[in-house]
């Protein structure tokens, strides 16, 4: 039986471990030598009994020495397989990660831009505002212990007005380019997020925000195991969210109260495509419920 290992072995199987196995062949034929090299005198003495004795006890010693080897080598050699198994899939927690990720304001998120977009129209010159085209570039950064991101960001809004040049509505678009970070995901990207926000007359107590974010762009995913070393996969992703009705009060800290976005996270690593779909709910007090390919998740973003 151990034989048979060795040669399955020779053939390719775990071929790092070769030299361990010869030094062990080799100190089991060194101290049981083969029946062809004992002392004709030991042969002499009872020639039938001592070759099968001498068998035997070679066999049990490469038994004893060899089995609890080649037992760990298998039990590496599953847990090989099963790692790069999982290798080759985005599971679906680090899904729900991305998606998180491209929420909170930590990590250049879109709640960080519609909280830009109400700041940079309530900043916008009221005679100048309404049926004209308004354009800013501006940076946004954030370093903390958990998360870390980096953008530069580009952006429009087109403003409607009602007959007292009130503004009422405005279509939007932001383009950014960035990095962001958190404890298992870094990211190189680029978003665009493009809509309409209604309710800006100050007798609205609401924003109503309907829009499309997509963020697209490479991440390298770290991934922690009970009792294993960190491992490293790198992905490509296209995070599409189509965002319908969220309602912002314009008087609370609470970010989104409510509306629901529909959801589509694709990409691909090593080779092996995947895809994510779904939905999310906003309960405000910047809480929602997703739900990505049939499984729901309590998620938060503060």
């Amino acid at each position: 039986m151990v034989n048979a290992v060795l040669n399955r072995l020779k053939q390719g199987e775990l071929r790092l471990y070769l030299p361990l196995l010869e030094i062990i062949q080799q100190l089991v034929d060194y101290f049981f030598p083969s029946p062809d090299s004992l002392l004709p005198s030991l042969m002499s003495i009872d020639n039938e009994h001592t070759l099968i004795n001498q068998n035997a006890l070679k066999m049990k010693l490469k038994t004893i020495l060899l089995a609890p080897l080649l037992l760990t080598l298998s039990s590496l050699t599953f847990y090989s397989c099963d790692s790069q198994e999982n290798i080759s899939q985005l599971e679906a927690e680090e899904a729900v990660e991305l998606v998180q990720a491209s929420m909170q304001a930590q990590t250049g998120g879109w709640e960080e831009l519609i909280e830009l977009l109400i700041e940079k129209v309530d900043s916008l010159d009221i005679d100048i505002t309404c049926d004209s085209l308004h354009a800013d570039t501006f940076s946004y950064s954030y370093q903390g212990p958990r998360f870390q991101c980096d953008y530069n960001t580009d952006w429009t809004i087109m403003l409607s007005c009602n007959r007292f040049s009130a503004p009422q509505e405005g279509d939007f678009t932001f383009y950014s380019t960035g990095t962001y970070s958190t404890s298992k995901i870094s990211s190189e990207d680029e978003v665009t997020f493009t809509g309409n926000m209604a309710g800006l007359e100050f007798t609205k107590p609401n924003f109503i925000l309907e829009g499309s974010y997509q963020r697209d762009g490479s991440q390298v995913i770290t991934r922690q195991r009970s009792g294993n070393p960190s491992t490293t996969t790198s992905i490509n992703s296209l995070l599409d969210i189509q965002l319908d009705s969220l309602s912002i009060n314009k008087y609370t800290n609470q970010g989104i109260a409510s509306g629901i976005g529909i959801i589509s996270l694709t990409g691909d690593v090593s080779g092996s495509t995947f895809s994510y779909t779904g939905d999310i709910v906003f309960h405000g007090n910047k809480t929602a419920s997703l739900t990505l390919n049939g499984t729901s998740y309590s998620i938060d973003w503060n």
